[in-house]
């Protein structure tokens, strides 16, 4: 494996800052849209040749700052433009019909659809390129699917709230908890959890799970999107719920992820102690106990997975089940596994200095070292 650390010391920190500052300026400043009363012109050859020039508008039209996005397959642009209270969508080039308000732009992941609600002076509507699909009154914007195949959006009712997915409206609630709606990977299933009364319910794509004392963080699916998962409270105690199938019971759950290459569940439960175990399918990895619920890193492999344990002042990194020697103080957020998960990689600070440390080996010291420095190969 061959492993490139590009070494900063912490006194030249300032000076690369500066140089990104001014790279940035010059980015922003090679793109720069220049704004006419009439007509939007580009001044980077790249738009002219990707992306149509907005014909002659009436004058007066001003450009919204900040509103300018630009689809991931870089060939499509949309922005809002204001006039008065009037405002408008601009879209390929093709302006919209004249809204009163229009919440925040956003494309779909496979670039093909622009979403947005905006109302003119009665209920949002719903709207997909050009196309009004569902007028109500919404709570918040909408929320799209990982492929950008179905948008979710929470709407009021006379007094309760419903959730509209892919034209089908959910069961009514008191409260939805938006930050909670999560799609599957094929975009095929969804849930989100919703509260009616003093009760929270997990809404699982037709289904309703509960009712719960309370819930936290949010539904979780597998890579095959075939397992979904959830941590809810019931009698007092959480409980990791896995396929409808409730885990043992615990004090706290915390940190719920499926790893990416298999149908392995890995949650931090707290049981009786005051310390976290991490468990694998509802079965506790004996040495995995850490004083608070860290995330796990994973490798491409199925079997790989690590962590960063913290007990007391002392860190200590687990691997597959198996803790590496301590040598000093690992910095969070800097381990990584090769692409082939052979070895581990991670910063580990002593009286020395910092070291990349491959398993349990550390490599010279240096005064500092940026986990972004550390560049492994692709052909490890």
């Amino acid at each position: 494996m061959r492993i490139e650390v590009f070494m900063r010391l912490k006194q030249e920190n300032s000076m690369r800052s500066i140089i990104v500052t001014c790279l940035m300026a010059l980015v922003l400043n090679l793109v720069c849209i220049q704004i006419t009363t009439a007509q939007v012109v580009w001044s980077d050859a790249y738009w002219k040749e990707n992306i149509k020039q907005l014909p002659q508008l009436p004058s007066g039209w001003e450009m919204v700052p900040d509103s300018i996005i630009v689809s991931p397959n870089r060939q499509r642009m949309a922005f809002k433009m204001q006039r008065g209270r009037g405002l408008i969508v601009v879209l390929d080039g093709k302006p919209s019909p004249v809204y009163r308000k229009i919440g925040k732009l956003q494309f779909s992941s496979n670039s093909l659809y622009l979403h947005y609600i905006a109302r003119e002076n009665g209920p949002w509507y719903l709207v997909r390129d050009t196309h009004r699909r569902f007028a109500k009154e919404f709570v918040g914007d909408p929320i799209l699917s990982n492929q950008g195949k179905r948008t979710a959006v929470i709407f009021k009712t006379p007094r309760m709230l419903q959730v509209r997915i892919a034209g089908v409206n959910g069961p009514v609630f008191d409260e939805v908890n938006r930050d909670s709606i999560t799609f599957s990977p094929n975009d095929k299933q969804y849930s989100y959890f919703a509260r009616r009364g003093k009760y929270w319910y997990v809404q699982i794509d037709d289904q309703t799970a509960g009712p719960f004392e309370d819930v936290t963080g949010r539904p979780v699916y597998s890579s095959d999107s075939k397992s979904h998962a959830y941590m809810a409270q019931t009698n007092g105690q959480w409980h990791v719920v896995q396929d409808n199938k409730p885990w043992q019971v615990a004090n706290e759950t915390a940190q719920i992820a499926f790893h990416p290459n298999s149908k392995q569940l890995f949650a931090w439960l707290r049981v009786d102690s005051p310390n976290w175990q991490l468990h694998i399918n509802n079965q506790p990895v004996e040495k995995a106990i850490s004083s608070t619920p860290v995330p796990v890193i994973f490798g491409t492999k199925a079997y790989a997975w690590a962590a960063r344990l913290i007990v007391g002042s002392q860190t200590q990194m687990i691997r597959e089940g198996k803790t590496l020697p301590i040598h000093g103080y690992i910095l969070p957020d800097t381990a990584q596994f090769d692409p082939k998960s052979i070895q581990l990689v991670y910063v580990t600070r002593t009286d020395d200095g910092e070291h990349v440390t491959i398993d349990d080996v550390l490599l010279e010291p240096y005064q500092s070292i940026l986990a972004e420095d550390i560049q492994i190969s692709r052909d490890a």
